[in-house]
């Protein structure tokens, strides 16, 4: 069996995994890898046109990674940032009271997160892994990787603050940085 990202739902239920790749993912490889090819094109001649390029790709990649995650955990970091004051620091009182995103629910979140990473650390198969290796550059698959994987930590991270605004971060067995440093593990 592979590593599924659960969200606190169990495997049988509709939407506990989130079903990866389909045509926007595989059109945005397609797209990286002929970016890329350019890329190689451009390398030594046209800085800047190389550096344009570099940069749309760049961006595509972000945006394959973030298709990756799974749905569930992408509309919780959205209803949180619903809540999220200027700056990114704090949370409106109003936050507590969304059933969405109880403790309970960002327990299982960042419970989530932390088995799907050492899932992956194990060396379990991945779909989305398995996604990003169909790009055909070896940067490209590395970029989107790190790109994956500092979002789960970023996610985490975002996640475990919420909890802290509401005095329940000592639920908590991981802290970011625990998080952080498995994230790098992974892609050393």
């Amino acid at each position: 069996a592979g590593a599924e990202f659960s969200l606190g739902g169990s495997a049988a239920e509709p939407g506990a995994a989130r079903q990866r790749g389909g045509p926007a993912a595989r059109r945005a490889i397609h797209q990286a890898n002929a970016l890329f090819r350019v890329v190689g094109a451009l390398e030594g001649g046209g800085a800047a046109r190389g550096a344009a390029v570099r940069s749309r790709a760049s961006e595509l990649l972000g945006g394959l990674a973030a298709s990756c995650r799974p749905a569930e955990l992408s509309e919780t970091l959205e209803r949180v940032g619903m809540y999220e004051q200027e700056g990114g620091g704090s949370f409106s009182a109003e936050i507590s009271r969304d059933p969405a995103l109880s403790p309970e629910a960002l327990v299982s979140r960042l419970h989530g997160i932390h088995e799907y990473l050492l899932l992956v650390l194990r060396g379990e198969p991945d779909e989305s892994l398995a996604l990003l290796d169909l790009l055909a550059h070896p940067e490209a698959r590395s970029l989107a990787r790190r790109e994956l994987l500092n979002g789960y930590a970023k996610a985490y991270d975002r996640l475990y603050r919420v909890l802290g605004a509401q005095g329940r971060s000592a639920q908590i067995q991981h802290k970011p940085d625990y998080v952080r440093d498995l994230v790098g593990s992974i892609l050393a």
